[in-house]
């Protein structure tokens, strides 16, 4: 759903200015050397959010060696050399590293801003050669930004939404689409909207075949339970559960089918999705609900449901973006360009609508439904970093507890790319990607933008680094 963003705005309004932009962005990348981490890093007295254990621990000593956890206990039980780095972190708040699990992000030299709100890992959903690039220098200490997991490019039907997708319009292309993922090394493969059930299941059933993670919309034309059975990784932005969960479905499916056989312009096609929910909104069936969440839990499909973009459309008063202090980071194109996605009318989700889809999460949240966070940043009024801290907040509203919520962007994340042996909580031998916030986070979710300093790849971002890094972004958008 929310891929409906700048994108179709800069094709629509001067493409070029938009390609022009994006190709001096690339040719300027100032690279920045990341500094190792020369010695070791010790948080004295520090409490750490158990994120596995749901609990607290009072008082720590959390020991780091270059970029890995090596110790943690009590004081007088850890040992580290003289020259250590001690920070007294005496009531304050050690948190695993951040994920948004939903971005869509092209600026190299902007992607600090995730490391100065304390995300130190993305999922970039829809993948371009130059992020797997990118991911190489970050890696390197060439450049600073988080870590990476990158979709294929947008896996698509036979007229495709966005350009650049690879287009699938009969079984054939279908089975040529794994091998073009793998040709182009991305992480899984990105579905989407107009896929057909045909080709959608064809891929999917190679993919299973072998071993190559898929994820991203539900088709028009395939059911949410189908897509869960199919073996699909996640489901984002809440796409095709309303659906699913109607009297109606089989009804207003069939429309949707009908409707796809003709269709000739892809742009009038990506409004169905939320015409449809709000058809089916009021034939909304709790046990046909409890059967596809149920299912959702016995398959492992995960939900990243972008509350962020999804709030901001279902938004009366549009015009409170205009004047957000966090515009100040985004280039002055891509503000224009946003705010022209809000005045056209176009960008819109029924209050209504939005308030069941609220409902439905703290449903599932209630029968353990796997939950990621993710944003959709890149999409108006979403901003990189800042805006993960807004997800938590809008999970809690929806009926998740705070640490539910920051479950969902630690282990959760971790958990879902297979890496929780070495992410997504605080623990002896992991990755040395933490968060040390000043405030609580169990006790108000939003004390999450309460950041102290950030440890990523073992290297410490105090307070003032972080501020400095913001500085360099909007400095530069002066110029």
């Amino acid at each position: 759903m929310a891929d409906r963003n700048i994108r179709s705005i800069a094709r629509k309004h001067n493409m070029q200015k938009f390609k022009t932009i994006f190709f001096v962005f690339i040719l300027g990348v100032f690279v920045v050397s990341q500094e190792k981490a020369s010695k070791t890093i010790v948080f004295k007295n520090v409490n750490i959010i158990d994120v596995i254990q749901a609990s607290v621990k009072k008082n720590m000593m959390v020991v780091i060696a270059g970029d890995t956890i090596d110790q943690i206990g009590k004081e007088g039980k850890v040992a580290f050399d003289k020259e250590a780095q001690v920070i007294d972190a005496s009531n304050k708040f050690l948190i695993p590293g951040l994920w948004d699990m939903h971005v869509h992000w092209y600026l190299p030299e902007h992607l600090s801003l995730f490391i100065a709100n304390g995300v130190t890992g993305i999922r970039q959903m829809a993948g371009s050669p130059n992020q797997l690039i990118w991911r190489k220098q970050i890696v390197e200490g060439k450049l600073i930004g988080p870590r990476m997991s990158i979709a294929s490019p947008i896996v698509d039907g036979r007229i495709p939404i966005w350009p650049g997708s690879i287009s699938v319009a009969n079984k054939h292309q279908a089975k040529e689409v794994i091998a073009k993922v793998k040709d182009f090394g991305a992480d899984f493969i990105k579905i989407y909207s107009l896929l057909s059930p045909e080709d959608y299941f064809t891929i999917t059933e190679e993919a299973k075949k072998q071993n190559i993670v898929f994820a991203g919309h539900v088709p028009y034309g395939v059911s949410a339970l189908e897509v869960s059975k199919a073996g699909q990784k996640s489901v984002e932005h809440m796409g095709g559960i309303l659906l699913a969960c109607s009297s109606d479905e089989v009804e207003q499916r069939q429309k949707i089918l009908e409707s796809l056989k003709t269709y000739t312009n892809p742009r009038l096609v990506t409004h169905l999705e939320m015409s449809i929910d709000q058809q089916v909104v009021d034939t909304y069936d709790n046990n046909k609900a409890d059967i596809l969440f149920k299912n959702f839990i016995e398959n492992g499909t995960w939900v990243c449901p972008t509350l962020s973009i999804l709030d901001n459309m279902a938004t009366t008063d549009k015009t409170k973006f205009y004047k957000d202090p966090r515009l100040q980071y985004i280039h002055p194109y891509f503000k224009s360009i946003w705010k022209l996605s809000f005045d056209s009318g176009g960008y819109h989700l029924d209050a209504k609508v939005y308030h069941k889809y609220q409902q439905i999460i703290k449903r599932m949240s209630e029968l353990n439904v796997p939950f990621i966070a993710g944003t959709d940043v890149g999409n108006p009024y979403c901003f990189p970093g800042f805006s993960l801290h807004d997800e938590l907040v809008l999970l809690v509203r929806s009926g998740f507890t705070p640490i539910q919520a920051l479950q969902s962007v630690t282990i959760n994340p971790a958990r879902y790319l297979e890496k929780q042996s070495s992410l997504g909580s605080v623990n002896i031998g992991k990755t040395a990607d933490l968060v040390l916030l000043d405030a609580n986070p169990l006790e108000d979710i939003r004390h999450t933008k309460s950041i102290n300093s950030v440890v990523f790849a073992g290297h410490l971002y105090a307070k003032a680094d972080l501020q400095k890094l913001l500085d360099k972004v909007a400095a530069s958008l002066q110029k």
